[in-house]
């Protein structure tokens, strides 16, 4: 029987994927395969709320976006352009890079 790989993350890209296992960040795929969630901050879209959304893909957390702001931003219409924005802004959960153009 041939011996598994290593599955201690000696890579940095391994690590940080056993980390978000172990941090209960890591979703799986309708395919079962491993995959990080998806986050938005209301801050990132431009406005002035602490508001934070955890979602399973992009469909999610457009929905959720909907239904926080008919609660809370009742003047925000989920415009085509406004969700453009959203989708330009959600990020991978534990990702720390803000997207902006000095990421590497």
């Amino acid at each position: 029987m041939a011996e598994e790989g290593n599955k201690t993350g000696s890579s940095k890209a391994g690590a940080g994927i056993i980390r978000a296992r172990l941090n209960g960040r890591l979703k799986q795929t309708d395919n079962g395969e491993d995959s990080m969630g998806k986050m938005l901050s209301c801050k990132d879209v431009g406005v002035d709320c602490d508001f934070v959304i955890h979602g399973q893909d992009e469909a999610d957390i457009l929905r959720q976006a909907a239904e926080h702001a008919k609660g809370c931003h009742q003047n925000v219409q989920m415009t085509p352009a406004v969700q453009a924005k959203i989708r330009s802004v959600i990020k991978d959960e534990g990702s720390s890079c803000c997207g902006g153009s000095s990421c590497h």
